[in-house]
């Protein structure tokens, strides 16, 4: 028998000011037959090329929410595809975040269709599923569950506070084989956190405990947050620190 498997892939671990030698958000699965990104910042076109993928190659995009450090590789990616003869772009959101992109249907060339999908609990990409959740931002987002074969392979929170309304809207979803989490600030900073709609590296280790995610990549990067992930002498067992290109298989 063939054990189904995802293979998630980091194509950028940083945020609206990454770290050097990062990109913007977004996060390649891929379950072998369909290929979809979670987000899809700056950058994400060269990444994924570096990886030997094509922007052909993509068959959708989620948008966890509307700020543009989430979605501002979409246009590249609607450009390089034209070039390579595609002639359209599916991009999955929840209609919260859909009546936000108003600027993504601006931009989009006129020799390519761009079609926003509205989803409201979830939405299937070839053999995966995809379940929503709302998050704690400043603008409405939502997390996004992927679930292989039934099983929750991926939580990606894309980006959220640590509350308890998180908690319970994520639990939800299962316990996730991996979680992707923000961890935008370093800790300390927990009333910047709270305040911008964004977790501490503590508060992403937090989570997965509380979620029982066997896993945890902390996303959505500074500067800061990664030098204290890069100064611990001893993480807990289970937490990546990601570099962008890396792939685990769940």
């Amino acid at each position: 028998m063939t054990v189904e498997t995802l293979r998630v892939t980091i194509i950028g671990a940083g945020g609206s000011d990454p770290p050097p030698g990062y990109n913007g958000p977004s996060i390649l699965v891929d379950d072998g037959g369909s290929r979809l990104l979670l987000d899809c910042g700056e950058g994400c076109v060269q990444q994924l090329r570096r990886l030997g993928y094509q922007p052909c190659d993509i068959d959708a995009v989620y948008v966890t929410h509307a700020h543009i450090d989430h979605w501002s590789g979409v246009f590249p990616l609607m450009v390089s595809r034209i070039a390579e003869g595609c002639r359209s772009l599916t991009v999955y959101a929840h209609p919260e975040v859909a009546r936000s992109l108003g600027a993504m249907r601006e931009m989009a060339p006129s020799k390519i269709r761009l079609e926003i999908v509205e989803v409201g609990g979830g939405f299937r990409a070839g053999r995966m599923e995809v379940r929503l959740a709302p998050v704690s931002h400043t603008v409405p987002a939502y997390a996004a569950g992927v679930y292989l074969g039934g099983s929750l392979r991926l939580v990606y929170t894309g980006d959220t506070a640590l509350t308890e309304e998180l908690v319970e809207s994520l639990s939800a979803l299962g316990e996730p084989q991996l979680l992707a989490a923000d961890a935008t600030l370093p800790t300390g900073k927990e009333d910047v956190a709270r305040e911008t709609g964004h977790m501490t590296v503590t508060q992403a280790l937090e989570l997965r405990e509380r979620l029982g995610a066997k896993l945890l990549i902390p996303v959505h990067l500074t500067p800061i947050s990664l030098r204290q992930l890069l100064g611990y002498r001893r993480l807990p067992p289970g937490v990546v620190i990601p570099v962008d290109g890396v792939s685990i298989v769940v």
